[in-house]
């Protein structure tokens, strides 16, 4: 299948609606490795997100602190018409990419003076996001596995006390004539 195409050539892909894996699915993707394999070398770190339709009553302050709620901002890139005019979209570039996942996830589509707000990652980013979330997907894997190891630990643990504890018991109802 064709990789789907959004506004000015972009992916609309995993971003494009609440199946995508950014939104929590993970339904017909096709990652950079291919369908369901797993990317293991990083891709280069890139966090730069589209933020576009935004209405020419919203002042730049504001798209700058709606994104800056998202994580930390490396550059924020409004484009501007000559006169200094706001053309409606921009470019957000974050520090990382929690700051960028979350601003898809929470300003895409988002009602701003009767306009929602477009936010697409480019190619690059897209790559990143994808292999950023397996990475954290993994992280979290191996840590509820470590937390699952360390509870059994302490329960085996707990029960050998237990049963020490039962034949200290039995070892003294067995002197008692």
């Amino acid at each position: 299948m064709p990789p789907m195409r959004g506004m000015g050539g972009m992916p609309a892909g995993p971003f494009a609606g609440p199946g995508g894996p950014m939104m929590g699915g993970r339904s017909g993707f096709q990652g950079p490795g291919g369908p369901n394999i797993p990317l293991t070398i990083s891709p280069p770190v890139a966090t730069t997100v589209y933020v576009g339709k935004i209405a020419p009553t919203v002042p730049d302050a504001v798209v700058r602190e709606l994104l800056e709620a998202c994580g930390q901002i490396r550059k924020w890139n409004p484009v501007k018409e000559p006169s200094g005019q706001s053309k409606g979209f921009g470019f957000c570039e974050y520090v990382d990419g929690e700051g960028a996942l979350r601003s898809l996830r929470l300003l895409n589509n988002l009602k701003i003076d009767g306009q929602e707000l477009l936010l697409k990652p480019n190619t690059a980013t897209q790559k990143y996001l994808v292999w950023y979330e397996q990475q954290k997907d993994e992280q979290r894997q191996q840590r509820a596995q470590e937390k699952a190891e360390r509870e059994a630990r302490k329960k085996a643990e707990e029960e050998a006390k237990a049963a020490d504890g039962d034949k200290a018991a039995e070892g003294k109802d067995g002197d008692k004539p």
